[in-house]
């Protein structure tokens, strides 16, 4: 029912609320919530047509399209058992957090140094709530960007001093040659001093890790680097991808493919050659269909990382882009 009085509701962990289109777009500031125990709501923009009833063809021709959508999407491939690493909790006393599983190895390090360039191409800016949070910080804040890929949230500040690191040096290459301070760093053992940063960020960074005990230890580093009352910004991928993305995870741990375009072989003066020989000079590389690991998240997942690590306030949580996101502060 559609009414501006004011109303109750009563609600248990996991229900949701729809909100008509004719309702306020905004809520009052103010709103007495009165829960026990606490919950968290949540609220969804939902597109207004949900609401609309829809005729037998309509509805034929929406099933078509989501048919269609299904098959354009790559197939991603759950991780077998026998490739993730053989201990995966943080209190085995026999696991350390900061050596390298292999899948990590070759499905994540000698991914990016291999398709870097390509993968560089498809990476022009920033995400706008990124960008947001960096330009929330005061002028002269001290930012580091770990795990900054090919640099893109590094290029547009607002006075803020920004310093990146990630784990593929070709990446790094990257960055360096449009003037970025950058280094090769592992986010498991970063080299910096503790209590350095006033905002750190991790962007799509965590989904490569393959264990619980790893992503709490890269959590429990950026935390580290932080100043006392530093923010940081985290991104990982949602196994609850929305209507924008192109991918379909079926399972939490998947290789996603990558569909890699190796640049043409440089142009060299050569001496008069056969026409074969000609033609075996100039071939351009194939194309190569490469895999990458990632672990998806659920719902709150995150949220539960964030609270093993320690030391952190929560300060925000939200969906954004097939992403989970969190802002917590360095207590």
């Amino acid at each position: 029912a559609v009414s501006s009085a004011p109303f109750s509701m009563s609600l248990t962990a996991g229900d949701v609320c729809l909100l008509h289109p004719a309702a306020p777009d905004k809520l009052k500031m103010g709103v007495e919530v009165s829960t026990t125990p606490r919950i968290l709501l949540s609220f969804y923009h939902l597109p207004e047509d949900l609401f609309k009833p829809r005729s037998k063809k309509s509805q034929a021709s929406a099933s078509e399209s989501v048919g269609r959508e299904t098959a354009r999407k790559p197939t991603t491939v759950p991780v077998p058992s026998s490739a993730m690493p053989s201990v995966d909790k943080s209190s085995g006393s026999d696991f350390d957090a900061t050596a390298t599983p292999d899948i990590e190895r070759t499905a994540v390090h000698e991914f990016y140094d291999a398709v870097a360039s390509h993968w560089s191409e498809t990476r022009h800016t920033a995400w706008p709530r990124v960008e947001s949070f960096v330009g929330s910080l005061e002028r002269g804040s001290l930012v580091c960007d770990v795990g900054c890929g090919n640099g893109k949230n590094m290029r547009r500040t607002q006075g803020q001093v920004l310093i990146g690191c990630d784990r593929s040096s070709k990446l790094v290459e990257i960055c360096a040659r449009q003037g970025l301070e950058v280094s090769v760093s592992d986010n498991m053992l970063l080299p910096y001093r503790s209590d350095t940063f006033d905002a750190v960020l991790s962007i799509a960074v965590l989904h490569h890790l393959s264990t619980e005990a790893r992503r709490v230890q890269a959590l429990r580093e950026l935390a580290r680097i932080l100043r006392p009352g530093g923010r940081m910004l985290v991104y990982v991928w949602a196994q609850e991808q929305g209507s924008e993305s192109r991918r379909n995870f079926t399972a939490p741990d998947v290789f996603v493919p990558w569909t890699h375009r190796p640049p043409p072989a440089a142009k060299q003066v050569q001496q008069p050659q056969s026409e074969a020989t000609a033609s075996e000079a100039t071939t351009t590389p194939k194309e190569q269909v490469l895999q990458r690991y990632c672990h998806v998240y659920t719902q709150n997942e995150l949220l539960d990382l964030v609270a093993r690590a320690g030391g952190l306030e929560v300060l925000d949580c939200y969906y954004d882009t097939s992403n989970w996101c969190c802002v917590a502060r360095k207590m």
